[in-house]
């Protein structure tokens, strides 16, 4: 960059590599660092869909089941529009 003459980002998007974040830390400290928003929320529906699953042993659900053995619960419908 310095032979060619180009500046130093002001900011920096990335997913959460921590080798990369480091890096960028090292090399560009003056520079921001930003997480992507799209890696932001899939880490949180990732994260967040485990407290909204329903056992098959409640029978009383009449939704189709998944690959993992779970129904969906109807509130996750209700997060994911949040």
């Amino acid at each position: 960059m310095t032979i060619h003459e180009i500046l130093e980002p002001d900011t920096w998007i990335t997913d959460r590599e921590l080798a990369l974040m480091n890096t960028l830390d090292d090399l560009f400290p003056i520079s921001d660092h930003l997480l992507c928003t799209w890696h932001v929320n899939i880490n949180i529906l990732a994260n967040c869909r485990k407290y909204y699953l329903i056992d098959l042993k409640d029978l009383s659900k009449r939704t189709p089941i998944n690959l993992q053995g779970y129904v969906p619960n109807p509130k996750w419908t209700d997060f994911l529009k949040d």
